[in-house]
């Protein structure tokens, strides 16, 4: 209940250029995250001392898991010649967090929507991707919310796979390897 609003991924259908750098947005969702937690009877002073806490935690690579499937799909992709982008409605330290993990050999580059402004599907939220890499003739969204991730990309033009869900949408894999039955390397005819 205390939750469902506040996050600025809740409000992906205009601009949050007050929350753009990491300090404004963890002060926005630290004050909803202390908000919750008093919401259900912790003493304030308490629930001020976890905020803290908890971004130490969320960005902490030790508690994050990747996919099975995660690496070696995303080294096919590189060895057919796509450049990857995460691009994610997610905390500031997105990018220091990949950089962590195991998949940074794979990925060229990290956006998180707490830097650019926009959350997605707000087509302004894909721009920043597309401006970082050069406008590329090819492109497609991999992800595993419709409305984000398949919707929004569709609406700014870029094919989009959704993954682990299903859903209403004209490519669906039921793991990450089946995006491989559409993605073909660069400049080949897609399937």
């Amino acid at each position: 209940m205390h939750l469902k609003t506040g996050f600025p991924w809740r409000g992906a259908d205009r601009p949050h250029p007050g929350v753009s750098t990491p300090e404004a947005w963890w002060n926005q969702v630290g004050g909803l995250l202390e908000n919750a937690v008093k919401g259900i009877g912790v003493d304030p002073d308490i629930a001020a001392e976890l905020v803290p806490e908890v971004q130490a935690v969320f960005i902490d690579p030790q508690n994050w898991l990747l996919f099975e499937d995660m690496l070696p799909v995303l080294r096919q992709l590189s060895d057919m010649g796509w450049t990857d982008t995460v691009l994610a409605n997610h905390a500031p330290g997105l990018p220091e967090l990949v950089d962590a993990l195991e998949i940074a050999e794979s990925i060229d580059l990290t956006i998180t929507s707490a830097s650019i402004r926009y959350e997605k599907p707000h087509p302004g939220g894909f721009e920043a991707p597309l401006e970082a890499a050069d406008d590329p003739m090819e492109w497609w969204s991999i992800g595993n919310s419709l409305a984000a991730d398949v919707l929004g990309a569709e609406q700014a033009g870029i094919p989009a796979i959704l993954v682990r869900r299903p859903g209403d949408s004209d490519r669906v894999a039921e793991t990450l390897d089946g995006v491989l039955k559409w993605i073909r390397p660069p400049g080949a005819a897609a399937s």
